[in-house]
């Protein structure tokens, strides 16, 4: 099965509900079947382009979902 940006979006929307702060890039790729790490940014890289996701560079623990309908964040 083909892992895409929405899978690795709605693992992250997910993932952040469940545990209550943000996932590592590890706990997402766990949950989408992503077996390596630089997978896993690349779709994050992409989700952070389209201005889905965003993070604190060198931060752990910081992907913050963009709430697209109000232009703000969604903790």
């Amino acid at each position: 099965m083909k892992v895409t940006d929405e899978d690795v979006y709605r693992a992250v929307v997910a993932l952040r509900r469940e545990l209550g702060y943000s996932p590592t890039v590890c706990e997402i790729g766990e949950r989408t079947g992503l077996h390596s790490t630089c997978a896993a940014w690349a779709h994050l890289r992409k989700l952070r382009a389209a201005k889905r996701i965003t993070w604190v560079p060198g931060c752990p623990r910081t992907i913050t979902v963009i709430d697209n309908l109000s232009g703000g964040f969604s903790f």
